[in-house]
């Protein structure tokens, strides 16, 4: 027979506990856009735009979790967060001075514009998932999302690890490693 007993010790995510969760979000996002500053400053100008074959370079990579960020902090004005709204800024895939210079202006708009209390409120989030049709609205909150970015950033930084090494370079280890993987090869 099943059970109907409400859910036991859900997490009360007001007051102080909404504020810890939303600290370690926010450090997710930044421990992740530090990922990107090392990046930046490791590769050579020629090296951030190369592109061997069909495959994407460092730069476009980097573009591409940097217009994430900026449709995540261009949604919280609003009610709805557009992944599909991305800039597509190409001076951001081929130059790199204009990447290190977004990183850095990117940073200092998340920092100012995340609000711990802010963090549930229902927001939609738009992005089309299959071209032939238009693209769902589906709710989440400004913290889910930041958990979104957070995953998505890491797998482009896997990637982009991965295209350095090809070029010869040698990255710190933890560039493109999930924080789950970084806690268990930690013993933590």
């Amino acid at each position: 027979m099943i059970s109907e007993k409400p859910l036991a010790n859900q997490a009360d995510t007001t007051g102080a506990d909404a504020a810890g969760q939303s600290e370690q979000l926010l450090s997710g996002c930044t421990l992740c856009l530090e990922q990107c500053a090392q990046v930046l400053a490791a590769v050579s100008a020629s090296d951030y735009c190369h592109r061997a074959g069909d495959t994407a370079s460092v730069g476009a990579h980097t573009r591409h979790i940097l217009d994430r960020y900026h449709c995540f902090l261009s949604g919280l004005t609003g009610d709805c967060i557009d992944y599909d709204a991305r800039q597509r800024d190409p001076a951001l895939e081929t130059h790199l001075e204009a990447a290190r210079c977004a990183l850095g202006s990117l940073r200092r708009h998340l920092e100012a514009a995340w609000l711990a209390e802010d963090s549930a409120r229902l927001i939609q989030v738009r992005e089309r998932v299959d071209q032939r049709l238009p693209p769902p609205d589906v709710s989440s909150t400004p913290a889910r999302e930041m958990l979104a970015l957070v995953s998505h950033s890491i797998h482009h930084l896997a990637i982009i690890a991965l295209l350095m090494k090809a070029r010869g370079y040698t990255l710190p280890a933890h560039i493109g490693k999930a924080p789950s993987t970084l806690a268990f090869e930690n013993g933590a």
